[in-house]
């Protein structure tokens, strides 16, 4: 028995609770998540655990109960960490997109469900939205793309004069790209894979963040077309695999929906089309980042050089962009 399961274990004793055996529903060498009478356990390192932690107590206080989990207790097991959280379902939108068959009813509860998701989303903005606004904290979260671009190119073997042309021109133009950027809270991970699906049908997110991903500190800020185009981005990549299989499929109704959430932020003054761009190419270079052998096996090579196509054409955008 590994020593994340059986703290779960001793947990359930302690709390002299009959249980089915405890499931695991992800982990890594030094972090687990598990499922045990209908509550959920995230396990890990004293500071990683902390870190999340304060970030869905932050939640919580912001008024996001019902956006986030909600975390019911915290337990620490000499270097480990405990997170007790609330149970809001077993499915992701990923899990459900991956077993979709392409018949049209099951096709109209995925709508309504990315609907909802896009409602979700909104909410989240317009309860944590900075009334502030301040200069010095859009200039922080703006760096913070810039950075993970800059990281991210360097990951992918992507980092070259031009690309090192295009970071200080974005660098010296940032007021074009932050003139109607209003700043919220963001999940900063936002995918299929971090949605889940309750049984009826609502969604929670999961697994935030408190920097983009591969930077280890982030702004306590951000814009929220950070999570739609990083949501439409994982929409996109997944309907790219599964037409692999089944060139039948399309998901053209559910990424057409979330450009339209993009447009709308964009008529609100929420964000321009400038920093949507920026953040399309901070996501496709966060895919190409990782250069893994899942991500490079024979199967599939091709989604990581797609990615890497879509961020070449990102880049030539921004630059076309900072030219005018």
């Amino acid at each position: 028995m590994n020593a994340h399961l059986e703290i779960v274990n001793k947990i359930l004793s302690a709390d002299k609770t009959d249980s089915i055996p405890p499931q695991k529903m992800a982990g890594s060498s030094d972090s687990s998540v598990y499922l045990a009478n209908g509550k959920i356990y995230r396990l890990g390192n004293v500071v990683a655990i902390t870190a999340d932690q304060k970030l869905y107590a932050e939640f919580s206080q912001a008024g996001c109960l019902d956006i986030f989990p909600n975390i019911l207790r915290t337990i620490r097991y000499d270097s480990t960490m405990v997170i007790e959280m609330e149970y809001v379902g077993k499915k992701t939108i990923e899990e459900m997109l991956l077993s979709f068959d392409g018949q049209e009813k099951e096709f109209e509860r995925l709508n309504l469900i990315n609907l909802k998701i896009l409602a979700l989303i909104n909410k989240f903005f317009l309860i944590t939205v900075d009334s502030k606004n301040s200069q010095s904290d859009k200039v922080e979260a703006y760096q913070e793309l810039l950075v993970a671009l800059r990281l991210n190119l360097e990951k992918a073997a992507m980092f070259d004069d031009v690309a090192l042309e295009l970071l200080d021109r974005l660098e010296k133009n940032s007021d074009v790209f932050m003139a109607d950027m209003k700043l919220s809270k963001i999940h900063k991970d936002l995918s299929v894979g971090n949605i889940v699906i309750g049984p009826d049908d609502e969604p929670r997110l999961i697994d935030p963040r408190t920097a983009i991903p591969n930077l280890q500190v982030g702004s306590v800020w951000g814009n929220p077309a950070f999570d739609l185009v990083g949501y439409q981005i994982s929409l996109l990549r997944k309907e790219a695999e599964l037409k692999k299989k089944n060139p039948a499929i399309s998901f053209k109704r559910l990424i057409k929906n979330t450009d339209l959430a993009i447009q709308q932020g964009i008529s609100a003054k929420r964000f321009n089309q400038s920093i949507v761009e920026l953040c399309q190419a901070v996501w496709y270079s966060i895919y190409c980042a990782c250069s893994c052998d899942y991500c490079l096996s024979k199967e599939r090579v091709w989604l990581y050089q797609d990615m890497k196509k879509g961020l070449a054409m990102k880049l030539e955008t921004l630059s076309e962009l900072l030219r005018l």
